[in-house]
């Protein structure tokens, strides 16, 4: 049996944990708080600016010293709170921090370039990053997969590969990104402003081939790490030396797709990395920055920012939805169920993709576990209701107030999600 102390402390420690949560709920019944995250999109969001001509030299200022706080005593910058350092991370961070006008002498940008010198340069970055440094004529286009605009005809019961075999999310990114890497554009930057100071080797001498013998060694991951550079090679072959009589089309396809979901409130997929990617495409499309479909993607972005006296940086995403459903399950777990409270949460809860016009079918599981939701979809989106947990002397106090939330209704939701 705990110490009585011990009790009384865990006891005082949840009661001011409810009391917090009650008293910063929002006026609409939802909870919303900071989706922390690395630096990298902060870093990408400065790159942004400087590939959509929209720097903002003050608040450029304000994320460097964000940058320099991130940065690990060895100069690189890391993927998570204590995690090693991160040579994609690190390039990003260094790229941003040079384009906002740090000095390569500066101590932080030598400390950095030295951590990626020794991680093995650009060349040795992910693809992500690859892409990004081609932005801007830092990395070859070549040295890049390949990943044909003509996925996007490819049918749903196609059973290879198709846009719709992957999540919603990955399909946000992918979607613009096909129209980004079919224009391969580049915004070249002045000779003072180029990386060659990253690569370990010069840029002529370093091969930009993937490595054919995977690390650690396996003859599974042997097999197939050259059969998907064969394939690469064979795609990066047909896109230069074919016709390719169906592009036109597939580019057509994905301004469709794009449009239809641009148009929507929320930004595309809830995340930067569509929103990011979506801009540029469009851009490449011909809209110009003060189309809807494009300053609406921008003013979805600024509002990621998190922002101080002193610093700003980016989220991935807000994160209302998630935020509500963890709250409401604390406080129902903790015996704290205000009725008034969870009942203003009830039915705020509502996914990004709500709206969409392309569905998929998705079976939401149902329990009568403590902490489990019963998903139910309304025209406005997802909404959330917390279901009846199993009868226990912890959950009988609280039992009349689910009943008066609705959080008793038993369904066997399969949900048609608007994706």
């Amino acid at each position: 049996m705990l110490p009585s102390g011990f009790v009384t402390t865990l006891h005082d420690a949840i009661t001011r944990a409810q009391a917090w949560l009650l008293a910063h709920q929002a006026p609409d019944g939802h909870w919303v708080g900071e989706l922390e995250a690395n630096t990298t999109i902060t870093s990408e969001y400065l790159l942004l600016c400087h590939l959509i001509d929209r720097v903002d030299r003050k608040k450029e200022a304000k994320a460097v010293r964000y940058l320099r706080r991130r940065q690990l005593p060895d100069g690189s910058f890391n993927l998570f709170e204590d995690g090693p350092a991160n040579l994609s991370a690190t390039i990003k961070a260094y790229f941003a921090m040079k384009l906002a006008g740090v000095r390569p002498a500066d101590s932080a940008m030598v400390a950095a370039r030295e951590r990626i010198r020794e991680m093995g340069g650009p060349v040795k970055a992910d693809v992500f990053t690859k892409i990004l440094l081609a932005l801007f004529g830092e990395y070859d286009w070549n040295g890049v997969p390949a990943m044909p605009v003509e996925i996007m005809l490819l049918p749903r019961p196609f059973f290879l590969f198709n846009i719709y075999e992957v999540s919603y999310w990955s399909r946000t990114v992918i979607v613009p990104l096909l129209i980004i890497m079919d224009r391969k554009p580049v915004k070249w930057l002045p000779p003072h402003l180029a990386l060659d100071e990253l690569w370990p080797d010069s840029r002529e001498k370093t091969s930009l081939r993937f490595p054919r013998v995977p690390e650690p060694f396996t003859w599974r991951k042997l097999f197939w790490k050259n059969f998907f550079i064969a394939v690469d090679d064979g795609l990066k072959i047909w896109e230069r030396f074919t016709k390719r009589p169906l592009r036109k089309r597939a580019i057509e396809a994905a301004r469709a797709w794009l449009e239809e979901r641009l148009a929507v409130p929320g930004g595309l997929g809830g995340i930067y990395p569509a929103m990011a990617n979506s801009i540029l495409a469009m851009r490449l499309l011909g809209y110009p920055d003060d189309h809807p479909l494009v300053s609406g993607q921008i003013k979805e972005i600024e509002a990621l920012a998190v922002e101080d006296d002193d610093e700003i940086h980016y989220q991935p995403c807000p994160s209302p939805v998630w935020d509500t459903a963890l709250t409401v399950n604390a406080l129902i777990a903790t015996g704290r169920c205000s009725c008034r409270a969870i009942g203003r949460s009830n039915g705020r809860t509502s996914s990004p993709a709500a709206g969409r016009s392309s569905t998929a079918t998705t079976s939401i599981p149902t329990s009568t576990t403590p902490g489990w939701f019963s998903w139910r979809s309304r025209r406005s989106g997802w909404t959330a209701t917390p279901r009846r947990p199993r009868r226990s002397s912890a959950s009988a106090g609280s039992s009349a107030c689910r009943a008066r939330t609705g959080a008793g209704r038993r369904s066997t939701p399969t949900t048609t999600v608007s994706t």
